[in-house]
């Protein structure tokens, strides 16, 4: 229940530190009835990485998006042949996160890889999905300062990289003793 309520926050609260981690496995127990027959989630998560400084609810709303996107692009059957390999890590020299969601799944062809931020673009058959998850994300993560990409290749899978700035660490104070 707690991890749906880190989604079920008002989408106008405002910024707040936030643990990626925290977040991705938030969405990894949320999404474990989908996850079940299709593959096994490996989590890379460097040691110490930085916190965002995000709204909590939009952000878990992108991850669980990609993740669950993941998820479908996976067959159903055999999950000891597929993963979803979720790693966070920090760019120091950026001063960002990088997230990546990677899924072993069909893949996504270059002419249709071009148009998956495009508001209501989809491949899924009708009825089945709106074709606005991924523009509301790529929106969601551009307003948060960050930026949302993907690479792909057809039949070996697809990865999404989320990155966002890096929120200022409050234990650390500069030589005129301000944050």
């Amino acid at each position: 229940m707690r991890d749906v309520q880190l989604f079920s926050r008002p989408s106008d609260e405002g910024a707040s530190r936030v643990d990626v981690r925290r977040l991705l496995d938030a969405s990894v127990n949320i999404a474990a009835e989908q996850l079940r027959g299709r593959a096994r989630v490996v989590k890379v998560y460097d040691g110490e990485v930085g916190c965002v400084e995000v709204n909590e609810s939009r952000l878990g709303q992108v991850l669980l998006n990609l993740l669950l996107n993941a998820v479908q692009a996976i067959p159903e059957g055999d999950p000891s042949r597929h993963e979803i390999r979720l790693a966070v890590r920090d760019d120091p020299v950026a001063l960002a996160l990088t997230i990546e969601v990677s899924d072993t799944g069909v893949g996504i062809p270059a002419n249709v890889l071009a148009h998956v931020f495009e508001p209501f673009f989809t491949t899924k058959p009708m009825g089945a999905g709106t074709g606005l998850g991924l523009s509301i994300a790529h929106g969601l993560v551009m307003g948060m300062g960050g930026s949302l990409g993907v690479t792909s290749e057809p039949g070996r899978g697809t990865t999404f990289v989320v990155r966002l700035p890096v929120a200022p660490d409050p234990s650390r104070r500069s030589v005129t003793g301000r944050p």
